[in-house]
């Protein structure tokens, strides 16, 4: 009696360990890497010689491109300017931050002068805040 030939199949190779690395690379990349919301604007922000660290200060001093100096939304001379800001840190107890608004219009010379009269009435955390240009539409 004669049989009939039996069918040749490969068997298949498993894929379970497969499975097993997918899914722990996908909890590894999960785990090291981070999520950030996405941001509304498409924002270039300038390079910077070395990163600073990022803070809101509690006191906010604005550069009109014309020189006038405004605290916190006033208008003040450079000796009131200088008086608010000493009574600012003599008050607190631990050293607050400062931000500069300049505006792009103002001579270099005129921020950096406003930066060494912080300076000298003891201000240490200061932050010259930029913002990016739009690229043109054009580039």
């Amino acid at each position: 009696m004669r049989l009939p030939p039996r069918p040749s199949y490969r068997p298949r190779e498993p894929i379970g360990p497969l499975v097993d690395i997918v899914f722990l690379l996908l909890i590894f990349f999960l785990l090291a890497g981070t999520l950030e919301p996405v941001a509304p604007l498409e924002v270039a922000p300038p390079q910077a010689a070395r990163p600073g660290e990022p803070f809101d200060g509690p006191i906010r001093v604005q550069l009109a491109a014309d020189g006038r100096l405004g605290l916190d939304g006033q208008v003040l001379s450079d000796a009131a300017l200088a008086a608010a800001i000493d009574a600012r840190l003599a008050a607190a107890e631990t050293q607050p931050a400062i931000q500069i608004e300049a505006d792009g219009g103002a001579p270099s010379g005129v921020v950096l002068d406003l930066l060494g009269r912080l300076r000298a009435v003891g201000a240490e955390r200061l932050a010259l805040v930029a913002i990016a240009e739009r690229p043109h539409a054009d580039d």
